[in-house]
């Protein structure tokens, strides 16, 4: 299931003037305050049309989280008036819990809203709040910032026995290393690395004539310094940061990258620690929380005790957890991607998590099922396996080797959207063997 956490833009971004102000809901869906709550005897004043704009409001909301939680279950009677199935309320009440209060908006025997209560802001940030939590969806800096809160509170209001202090404490370290880099990653990374204005292209490249400059922040203390290396910014990242990143074993996607290998530095270098960061956060949040719902928190937090050199080797490790421990538990694809990154990546990253936690996998349909599941529905680049060699072996086997290409619509244009299962299958094998052989 993923998360969309726009569709309840209306109301997380209402100016409501405080917790007892109602919403009422505009016929261009606007969310706006009418009035203030004054407890239950209010109901004796309610007019019917207030009553039904109550309901308006409280419809309006269900739809919003539905649309946000990619729900089904949403329809509409002879009269046009918006339904809402029993499964489509069972369904928010087990994601939001008892934050939803699912009597105040009773749904009749047809399917309508009928409670007629006023919808407050203070529920309506309650149950946004729970929501946010709950949902997975593509990075958002001020989404998981509220994710980390939460996380953040339930770690030091957690009561454990004295000899697991080790365990709430990396949990503590860790969750801190995690709100650092998401700062990192939200104001500092996106103007690490500037072109040098100085830069003379009719000159060589070089340390008195680079193209590009790191721009360091020491504790407020703004310098900037020629970058002629990759490693300038790992180093940059481990002095102030304390951790490592493998940037430049990973960005070319394999063997050691050199600076002048990069077509465009600037732009390579942000987008994989971008990526590296988004992951790691989201990976660390989201399995906190889906292992606090399994109750499985205090085994979560002895994993985080662990030794693991790198970021990119934490988020392996928090995967494997998770493989290990919660296989069932959530929605959603079991390692982060880039929403950007094509669905045959996407692909690897799924199936090369699952090969890691089971070396026994060989084929496409060994993971099939568990590939669906995980990416069906989720928005991506739709991508397609293009045939690029054959070899035809004694036995009548063809073995063959692929590249990837984007799909591409009647314009010209690569094609984004839901991914569906064929979407899967066409790829499926092409992806398995790029894995098992290269």
């Amino acid at each position: 299931m993923s998360f969309n956490i726009s569709a309840l833009d209306a109301f997380r971004n209402a100016q409501l003037n405080g917790a007892d102000a109602i919403a009422n809901v505009g016929k261009d869906n606007t969310v706006s305050q009418k009035g203030s709550y004054h407890g239950s005897l209010g109901a004796i004043f309610r007019l019917p049309s207030t009553r039904a704009e109550n309901n308006a409001a409280r419809t309006a909301f269900l739809c919003a989280l539905g649309n946000a939680f990619g729900l089904e279950g949403i329809g509409r009677n002879a009269q046009g008036v918006t339904t809402f199935s029993k499964g489509f309320m069972d369904k928010l009440e087990t994601l939001l819990g008892s934050d939803f209060n699912r009597d105040d908006f009773k749904i009749g025997s047809d399917g309508t809203v009928t409670s007629g209560r006023p919808l407050t802001q203070r529920r309506i940030t309650a149950i946004v709040k729970q929501a946010t939590i709950v949902g997975k969806g593509e990075y958002d800096y001020s989404t998981y910032k509220t994710k980390l809160n939460y996380v953040k509170g339930q770690i030091e209001s957690l009561l454990i026995d004295g000899t697991l202090n080790y365990a709430k404490e990396a949990a503590v370290r860790h969750f801190e290393k995690v709100a650092k880099l998401m700062d990192f990653a939200e104001n500092e990374l996106p103007n690490l690395i500037e072109e040098n204005y100085l830069y003379e292209s009719n000159q060589p490249d070089g340390p008195d004539n680079p193209k590009y400059m790191i721009r360091k922040n020491i504790d407020g203390h703004f310098s900037e310094e020629p970058l002629t290396s990759i490693n300038a910014v790992t180093d940059y990242i481990q002095a102030k940061y304390d951790e490592l990143f493998h940037v430049q074993e990973n960005i070319l996607g394999g063997g050691l990258a050199r600076f002048k290998q990069l077509q465009d530095p600037q732009k390579q270098i942000t987008d994989y620690l971008t990526r590296t960061i988004q992951a790691f956060v989201m990976t660390s949040v989201d399995l906190f929380i889906d292992a606090e719902k399994a109750g499985k928190t205090v085994d979560y937090m002895k994993a985080l005790s662990g030794t693991w050199p790198c970021i990119e080797g934490k988020t392996t490790g928090l995967i494997e957890f998770r493989l290990a421990n919660l296989p069932e538990v959530g929605d959603g694809p079991v390692v982060t991607h880039d929403k950007n990154q094509p669905l045959h990546e996407c692909m690897g990253r799924e199936i090369g998590a699952l090969m890691e936690h089971d070396p026994g996998i060989e084929k496409w349909e060994d993971v099939a099922d568990q590939v669906k599941k995980k990416l069906v529905g989720i928005v991506r680049p739709i991508s397609v396996p293009v045939v690029t060699s054959e070899t035809h072996n004694e036995d009548g086997s063809v073995d063959r080797t692929y590249e990837f290409e984007p799909l591409l619509g009647a314009t010209g244009k690569p094609i984004i959207r839901a991914i569906t299962e064929d979407d899967i299958d066409k790829l499926g094998k092409a992806v398995v063997d790029r894995i098992l052989f290269g």
